[in-house]
C-alpha cells in the first residue's frame, strides 16, 4: 500500500494550486454542504438525504489518519471534492437563478 506524504499528496491533487491540502478543502467543503443542508426546507427530503450521505462520508474519510493515508483514501477525498464542489456550484446557480 502506498502512503503519501504532505508533498506528495498536494502534488497529485487536482486542485494543488489553490494552496491549501486536500483535508483542508474537504473539511470547508463539508462545511458548506452542512450549511447548505441547514437552509434547505424540511420538505425537501431527497436533496436533505443526499447531503446527508455526502456529510457522512466526508465524516468517515476525515476520520482517518489523513498524513498517513493509502492513495486509496487520498483517491475518495478527491474524488468526494469534485463531486461536491459541482454539487455546491450547481445549487449556488440554482439559487440566482430563483425568482426572488
Amino acid at each position: 500500500m502506498l502512503l503519501l506524504t504532505g508533498m506528495e499528496e498536494s502534488l497529485r491533487t487536482p486542485e494543488s494550486g489553490r494552496g491549501e491540502p486536500l483535508a483542508v478543502r474537504a473539511r470547508n467543503c463539508r462545511d458548506e454542504l452542512a450549511a447548505a443542508m441547514d437552509e434547505l426546507p424540511s420538505r425537501d427530503l431527497r436533496e436533505r438525504e443526499d447531503l446527508g450521505v455526502a456529510l457522512g462520508a466526508i465524516d468517515r474519510l476525515l476520520a482517518h489518519d489523513l498524513k498517513h493515508a493509502s492513495s486509496a483514501v487520498i483517491g475518495e477525498l478527491e474524488r468526494w471534492l469534485s463531486s461536491s464542489r459541482r454539487y455546491l456550484d450547481d445549487l449556488s446557480a440554482r439559487k440566482r437563478a430563483a425568482p426572488r
